[in-house]
């Protein structure tokens, strides 16, 4: 067996697809929230883009990092008072 050279430990952790960023989905109000998990910001759905009626976030959303159309940052409650 060949000798490892460098460890790998600095590589992305990927399950052999594209690598996703889903960088505006995380403080969207339109993330799916699942109990008791919470919010799954992770995932192709959500509230705009149903698993039932579409084939989920654009691909631009999802590996490049683009705003979504319909973002709207979510407003944490209690907020302003």
């Amino acid at each position: 067996m060949a000798d490892q050279k460098e460890n790998n430990l600095h590589q992305p952790i990927s399950g052999g697809g594209r690598i996703t960023t889903h960088k505006w989905c995380d403080t969207c109000m339109f993330c799916d929230v699942i109990e008791p998990i919470g919010r799954q910001p992770q995932t192709r759905y959500c509230k705009i883009y149903g698993a039932n009626d579409t084939h989920g976030k654009p691909d631009e959303v999802i590996y490049e990092g683009a705003m979504c159309e319909f973002y709207e940052k979510e407003k944490k409650e209690g907020a302003g008072k």
